[in-house]
């Protein structure tokens, strides 16, 4: 297989690898989406769902017949199969399911070895790396932070099994943050129940640890999840029990899940609580410009991600005018190094766009959207993105949209 397969992409879930191994041997066999359907008799829709990795599988007709049609010799078949035990592992509760590469080349080797001396630089130097993974993901996103992230959790959890007192309360308190992270990165890159189940996982060592900050963060991304559920009770529920901990949060988390309570304000149509709750948030703004979280959690809250937010409300609200304007001003400020959260963010600008009637700014506004989506592997982007589209139909003839409408349609 071609250099696109490396070792990274075996430490991701089969459904991922699944995914990515159609798409890489497709394109190695020089054929267009359209053109391997109409060898095997499907749709282009179909072949271009079986190359997006998401919580529904590929059927194992589709897959069989992609297998066949590419020479692949039941490699494609074997993945499938593999992924959907992992889904089942998932709903069984195992919590070895997410570990891909134990199942590749055997588990890694146990550290059962390591002495209770060693264990603070063993914490020391993975939360160190927590922040570079951290700049990874604002950066390039899921495609290159996930596998590590992975990599680092099993060798925490390693190190927990024989660890026991107060070295295991460390080792579980470092799982818990790496166990958040990978719940984040999974969600963004469209794998929903690898995100729960890793959402979970954190909040079992939250409490495990009696990680009180943590437990409050974890309130905080099932927040999150409620509100791309579109559920604003729940939202405002969550961040209200997540604000409980007040004593223990930093200004910048603080400032994150006040801006979440905001989200399901708007949500439930209540434009005053939701500008209050932004305004307020604002106070607690963190002024991270790097994207490394030196601050703890909620860095990436900055006065630039609160008005962002505000144009996601007003977006809710049913005001796209006003988040035109939120957007156009405050775009141009994003640290840099938000490179993916300017994807999300250009993403949600053109549907604002595309609310007002304004079909061939919304189209480029798209264009540049998708080539961040696509080089960072957030399918949650790509989403938003069909979304736009959709509102862009009735403006198909325009080279704009057609070019960007195009564009969505091609394989990343």
């Amino acid at each position: 297989m071609s250099n696109e397969h490396d070792a990274a992409a075996e430490r991701l879930p089969a459904a991922v690898r699944l995914a990515h191994e159609i798409r890489a041997r497709r394109r190695e066999a020089g054929l267009s989406q359209p053109q391997l359907g109409t060898v095997i008799g499907y749709t282009r829709q179909y072949v271009s769902m079986a190359e997006r990795p998401g919580q529904n599988l590929p059927s194992f007709d589709l897959v069989k017949a992609i297998d066949n049609a590419l020479d692949a010799r039941s490699a494609l078949i074997s993945l499938r199969q593999l992924a959907k035990r992992e889904q089942q592992a998932l709903r069984d509760g195992s919590a070895t399911a997410p570990e891909p590469s134990s199942r590749v080349a055997g588990r890694p080797k146990t550290l059962s070895g390591l002495a209770p001396t060693q264990i603070p630089d063993l914490v020391d130097h993975l939360r160190e790396q927590w922040h570079l993974l951290v700049k990874t993901d604002n950066l390039f996103g899921p495609r290159f932070a996930l596998g590590p992230v992975h990599s680092h959790l099993r060798l925490v959890q390693e190190a927990m099994r024989p660890a026991r007192g107060q070295a295991r309360q460390e080792l579980v308190r470092l799982a818990t943050q790496y166990a958040e992270s990978a719940a984040w990165l999974h969600e963004d890159a469209g794998e929903e129940l690898f995100a729960q189940h890793w959402s979970d996982r954190a909040m079992e060592w939250a409490h495990e640890s009696d990680d009180r900050m943590m437990l409050s963060w974890t309130l905080f991304r099932r927040s999150q999840q409620a509100t791309a559920a579109a559920d604003a009770a729940r939202t405002i529920g969550l961040a209200a029990a997540a604000l409980r901990e007040d004593a223990v949060l930093t200004g910048p988390m603080r400032a994150a899940i006040t801006q979440q309570e905001a989200h399901g304000y708007a949500l439930d149509g209540d434009e005053v609580s939701a500008q209050h709750k932004l305004d307020e948030a604002h106070q607690w703004a963190a002024d991270d410009v790097a994207g490394e979280a030196r601050a703890g959690h909620g860095s990436f809250c900055t006065a630039a991600y609160l008005e962002l937010q505000r144009g996601v409300c007003w977006l809710a609200l049913g005001r796209p005018d006003r988040a035109v304007r939120v957007f156009e001003s405050t775009l141009p400020v994003l640290p840099p190094a938000y490179r993916r959260d300017r994807g999300l963010a250009l993403s949600r600008f053109a549907t604002a766009a595309a609310r007002v009637r304004e079909p061939e700014y919304a189209a480029h506004l798209a264009g540049e959207a998708l080539g961040i989506a696509r080089s960072v592997g957030s399918i949650r982007t790509e989403k938003e993105l069909r979304t736009v589209a959709a509102l862009l139909a009735p403006y198909r003839a325009l080279p704009a949209v057609a070019a960007f409408r195009a564009g969505l349609d091609e394989a990343s």
